[in-house]
């Protein structure tokens, strides 16, 4: 029975965690398309019903990453995140700052920011890649 709970609090925090994503991230109750909300009870349903889809979503797309990725080692982790993440951050508001100051559309850091995701994914497959490979 501990398990259990342990198990269920696991699921508990994956659910609270994708409820605090979509309300920071994905417009909380609010549909994709533009939606005049009036005072009947219809719109909150369809906001609880968006705010639902959203937070199923998330879950959705977190268990399925989790079952189908390996788990990585300890120092993998801190590899990953010391000498990868940190840097894309750091690049990521470097860029931020640059698209502030130069004031940019939003287009134009749509294009740049896709730009950006593909690179650093690229650059991230090499690096792991040429580990895996330096390793075997």
């Amino acid at each position: 029975m501990r398990f259990a709970y342990f198990y269920m609090a696991e699921y508990m925090g994956l659910f609270a965690t994708a409820a605090v994503m979509t309300v920071l991230f994905l417009g909380g109750f609010q549909p994709p398309y533009p939606y005049t909300f009036s005072a009947t009870p219809l719109d909150g349903l369809i906001g609880l019903v968006w705010f639902g889809a959203k937070v199923g979503a998330i879950v959705f797309f977190y268990i399925w990453i989790r079952g189908t990725l390996p788990r990585f080692r300890y120092d993998q982790l801190m590899y990953l995140g010391w000498k990868i993440a940190l840097p894309l951050a750091f690049l990521n508001l470097f860029a931020t700052a640059v698209f502030v100051m130069f004031n940019l559309t939003w287009w134009q850091m749509g294009l740049a920011g896709l730009a950006a995701i593909l690179g650093a994914d690229l650059l991230v497959s090499h690096i792991l890649w040429r580990r895996r490979c330096a390793a075997a």
